[in-house]
């Protein structure tokens, strides 16, 4: 049985925009990425990231550090009546760094938990809260990088007046 370990998500958009229409459309609705603010950045567009002839790697500009914002890279492919645009949804490394080590924390806590009600040093009902906890935790990241998924697939479906060809689960995030 496979499992998936991160939400991620490949998907074809196809539109009848031409692949020069495509870049410039994206081209005008990206700017670069901030090294650092601190303060709301103004002059916004959709996205921020860049585009190196028919491949970008972008994410959704937000006026609010977002721990949810998928990396997004793409490759925009010409066909026979229309443009292919394949995108790959998944969550910064950095991001799953910060997950996984605050997921391990609380792991480390659940076995000290269990090692302390084994010994009879702790009551057993104190698991319960920490596995709540680890169940909670695990489900707001995945539905919080799910909604982040989706709302830049929309946006990105809008913007090339796209329809979507095929949508799949990553298989580099699979195990």
């Amino acid at each position: 049985m496979e499992m998936k370990l991160m939400p991620t998500e490949d998907v074809t958009l196809v539109t009848n925009l031409s692949k020069e229409d495509v870049c410039l459309i994206l081209k005008e609705n990206l700017q670069e990425i901030p090294k650092i603010t601190f303060f709301e950045r103004k002059n916004q567009k959709l996205f921020e990231g860049s585009l190196q002839n028919d491949r970008f790697e972008i994410q959704r500009t937000t006026n609010v550090k977002d721990l949810f914002l998928p990396k997004i890279t793409g490759v925009i492919s010409t066909g026979i009546r229309n443009t292919a645009i394949n995108l790959n949804f998944k969550p910064y490394k950095n991001v799953l760094i910060f997950i996984n080590i605050c997921f391990g924390l609380i792991v480390c806590v659940l076995i000290a938990t269990i090692i302390g009600a084994y010994l009879g040093e702790i009551e057993a009902w104190s698991i319960i809260p920490i596995v709540i906890m680890l169940v909670l935790g695990i489900k707001a990241v995945v539905y919080g990088i799910n909604l982040e998924i989706k709302k830049a697939k929309n946006e990105l479906i809008k913007l090339f007046k796209a329809k979507v060809e095929e949508t799949k689960p990553s298989q580099k995030s699979r195990k």
